[in-house]
């Protein structure tokens, strides 16, 4: 799949970055196949470090997804790539900091990257499903889905006190670092494009 984005595109995936550190907030664009070639579809606001990409529009086929991470690099991570081989999809696409961390525990606001030596990088999907990597990762993770929930209980009820609620993610537990530890936490894939903001 050809991984191309026009300036106007590139301008928007920077604002939307832009946004994201102001709210501390993930926001992602579905990657939208038309007529013309794929087009950035509409804006989904997600979490700290969660968001849920809607489809695109009545005609359109959605290819993929464009998203922030606005505490760490842009790397793809194992549950971005769940996400998108689970959809069917081909491009996977983050925008972030280069200078950055590449693990966040938390989404934490002190953690956010700043808007700067920003690059949107993008993996194709298909190369990691064909890997294997993925069928394997799938069902380790289920089969130690309800350990991570036990483990996420205990965090949620330790960090959650008066004036400050946490939200754990099922990704900051110790049994999720022992998977991404064993398998790596970004796979084996080369990048299918990266290209910087300016």
């Amino acid at each position: 799949m050809k991984c191309s984005f026009s300036r106007g595109q590139l301008e928007r995936m920077r604002d939307m970055y832009v946004e994201s550190y102001r709210r501390n907030r993930e926001i992602a664009f579905p990657l939208c196949e038309t007529s013309a070639g794929v087009d950035l579809g509409r804006k989904c606001v997600g979490e700290a470090c969660a968001v849920s990409i809607k489809g695109c529009q009545r005609g359109q086929k959605k290819v993929g997804f464009v998203h922030t991470h606005p505490h760490t690099a842009p790397w793809i991570n194992q549950g971005d790539l769940m996400a998108g081989i689970s959809g069917g999809e081909r491009l996977a696409c983050v925008v972030g900091n280069t200078k950055a961390p590449n693990i966040s525990v938390g989404g934490h606001e002190s953690e956010r990257a700043p808007p700067e030596n920003l690059a949107v990088r993008c993996v194709d999907l298909h190369e990691v499903k064909g890997s294997g990597w993925f069928d394997q990762v799938r069902k380790e993770i289920k089969a130690s889905v309800p350990q991570m929930k036990e483990e996420r209980k205990a965090q949620t009820e330790q960090w959650n006190r008066p004036g400050l609620k946490v939200r754990v993610h099922l990704d900051n537990t110790p049994t999720w670092y022992k998977l991404r530890d064993k398998y790596g936490f970004y796979p084996k894939a080369e990048d299918h494009c990266s290209v910087a903001l300016k």
